[in-house]
């Protein structure tokens, strides 16, 4: 973590500023507290080398930026705030606190209230000056449609646009598989074979069959096999690495691989022949995979099915089973396997977070219409679990080989954190088994098992989620925590994920003999570089999809300022309390005084309180609330006390 030269130790990290100063944070579990005086011209995001001044027991190490080793922020999106000889650009968002000052020659014809991209042309010398900046882009008016959303991933600087020579390449790809390449594969096209994703779904990357004979399961996965058409040295491969995954922003996803690929020949599209690679996996009845051949196949699915279609079967609508009567025998006995992996899972201690994930529907201008939380039902849990057997088999598979491979790796929290979650738990009556600030998977299960239904499961969910690591990418492997699985990776997924390509690389230069002592030491030398691109470019996408989701959801409520809900605590602080509703939308309730009333926090007892009424709120408690302001250029919502 550190480094010394005599006495004095050095760390880098990236910085961010603070309302009385800044901090560099090194990794999840330690940061370092920069005094403002001592941020040297150090700016948001930028790496930096700093050196600690004051090491404290129980509180943040203080330290001071003594050199910035790379700038994190070049170009700013955001609002331009002209007038007759200057302008300032007030950036979109929160991760950016200060405007960029842009010199009149620089305005290059933006008018004001225009969402435009600046380039950073000169950095602040001191906390008291303005960066400088220069008008590259002008984007449009917020309130035309798509300029909101495009505004939040030019900020985070994800790719938009295809360049011409990876559109050209994609062009020269056929359409359909030929008969000569299908007749070099494993012919699964006899096999009852679907798709099921949400109705939306166009790059439709995994497909499933299903046998029974006896107590015995055969599950094949079939995955689309990008890897035949997305060739190393590719400018797609190029471009496909600097994406590292698809984003999917409310209504609009910007694909890894041009549409010609991703809805075309690699989508596995009902009744056309496409070439996969399949797991073909038999299965005890007690969720053991007995064996498993990987192998390049080709297949036809008979239908394309919706996670509603496939749910209405499960239930016994006859009208919908009448609809698809030539393939809906299989969904029972895709669900009664899934439920004997899925138990098999939780026995060993596999976690699984019921977070309610936000549904937002936007109208013809972009505007949220409907947010509502995302309701998980049986078809999209068989999958689930399906995908993370065929994740898991493979892995184990490639290990057992002595095979490169690109893990998906999920480390086990740091001891604070727990001891954090475990004191957040205590105030609210719930106690958790640890051990020397460590936990099993199987405690954390016990833990979301025992709120399962009640008010406080959504909350207790989310903080049990909030003290986990981040899941990463890596070319070492090592336990998945959340899954308790000793092998993991990610093989199910290679039209929109960087990795999964890899790994299905891998597996065809190990089937075709291509896997010689040249070839293992290049993926020994650029995988774990691959590996940590593609972990920051999904870091990227979910970072986008939350900045999204939030300006949506302030958008949503600006119209219902006044309106009362009722929601759950799902924060306490010393300047404000904040309250999640059933529909995702989480908004505060500033702390202080209200004219002869004050709103607190007790530090002793980890709740809100006030000084006039037998008013107490804990974490988890249920409360109503009121909106009364919105700010959607911060993306901020803020609640009072409802009657």
């Amino acid at each position: 973590m550190g480094k010394k030269k005599g006495k004095i130790a050095y760390i880098e990290g990236i910085y961010s500023s603070g309302p009385r100063g800044g901090f560099v944070d090194v990794d999840e579990n330690y940061s370092v507290y920069i005094p403002s005086s001592d941020r040297n011209g150090s700016f948001e995001k930028d790496k930096v080398k700093v050196e600690i001044t004051l090491k404290r027991a129980g509180k943040k190490d203080e330290g001071k930026v003594v050199e910035i080793l790379e700038r994190g922020i070049t170009k700013v999106v955001g609002v331009l705030d002209k007038s007759k000889d200057f302008g300032f650009v007030i950036p979109d968002g929160k991760v950016l606190k200060e405007d960029i000052f842009i010199p009149k020659k620089d305005i290059n014809g933006a008018k004001d209230g225009q969402m435009v991209i600046c380039k950073i042309t000169e950095y602040p010398a001191s906390r008291n000056s303005h960066a400088e900046g220069e008008i590259i882009e002008i984007i449009g008016y917020k309130d035309e449609p798509g300029v909101d959303i495009r505004a939040i991933v030019e900020s985070m600087n994800i790719p938009d646009k295809f360049p011409e020579e990876v559109m050209a390449e994609a062009e020269r790809i056929p359409d359909s598989v030929s008969p000569k390449d299908a007749a070099k594969r494993m012919d699964l096209r006899d096999k009852i074979t679907v798709t099921i994703d949400s109705d939306s779904a166009k790059d439709l990357d995994d497909a499933i069959s299903i046998e029974k004979n006896g107590d015995m399961y055969r599950l094949y996965v079939s995955i689309a096999d990008v890897s035949e058409y997305v060739t190393l040295g590719s400018k797609l491969n190029e471009e496909a690495i600097k994406r590292g995954t698809s984003a999917y922003l409310c209504n609009r996803v910007i694909p890894m691989l041009p549409k010609k690929l991703s809805n075309g020949i690699c989508s596995l599209n009902e009744q056309v022949d496409r070439l996969t690679l399949s797991c073909i996996m038999d299965i005890d009845n007690k969720g053991n995979v007995i064996s498993h051949q990987i192998a390049e196949t080709v297949i036809n699915v008979n239908h394309r099915m919706s996670y509603v279609s496939v749910q209405k079967i499960l239930d016994g609508d006859k009208e919908e089973i009448d609809k698809y009567n030539d393939i809906a025998h299989i969904f029972p006995l895709m669900h009664e396997l899934s439920l004997i992996i899925r138990k098999r899972r939780q026995d060993r201690g596999g976690i699984d977070f019921n977070i309610d994930e936000s549904e937002i529907i936007l109208n013809d201008e972009g505007f949220p219409v409907i947010i509502r939380a995302h309701e998980r039902n049986e078809a999209s849990r068989i999958i689930e679990d399906f995908m993370i057997m065929a994740n898991e088999t493979v892995a184990k598979a490639l290990y057992d080989e002595h095979m490169p491979c690109v893990y998906r790796i999920h480390e086990e929290p740091g001891a604070d954190k727990i001891d954090e979650l475990k004191n957040t738990l205590h105030t609210m009556g719930i106690t958790i088994k640890t051990n020397h600030g460590k936990v099993h998977p199987m405690e954390i299960q016990k833990l979301l098992k025992s709120v399962e239904g009640k008010s406080e499961e959504a909350f207790v969910s989310f903080m049990t989620l909030r003290c986990m690591n981040q899941a990463r990418y890596s070319s070492y492997q090592n336990r998945h925590f959340g899954l308790a699985s000793d092998y993991y990776c990610h093989f199910t997924s290679p039209i929109r994920r960087y990795p999964d390509l890899l790994v299905h690389r891998i597996i065809k230069d190990y089937l075709n003999n291509r896997m010689d002592d040249d070839k293992i030491n290049y993926y020994n030398m650029t995988l774990e570089g691959l590996a940590a691109s593609s972990s920051n470019c999904e870091r990227r996408a979910v970072q986008a999809e939350r900045e999204v989701n939030r300006l949506k959801k302030a958008q949503y409520m600006i119209e219902r300022i006044g309106e009362e809900y009722e929601g759950v605590v799902s924060g306490v602080t010393d300047f404000g309390m904040f309250v999640m509703l059933p529909n995702t939308i989480e908004g505060m309730i500033r702390l202080g005084q209200r004219g002869k009333e004050k709103l607190f926090y007790d530090d002793k007892t980890k709740e809100v309180r006030s000084n006039r009424r037998n008013l107490k709120y804990r974490l988890g408690d249920s409360i109503k609330i009121r909106v009364i302001n919105v700010d959607v250029s911060s993306r901020t919502i803020d609640f009072d006390l409802g009657e």
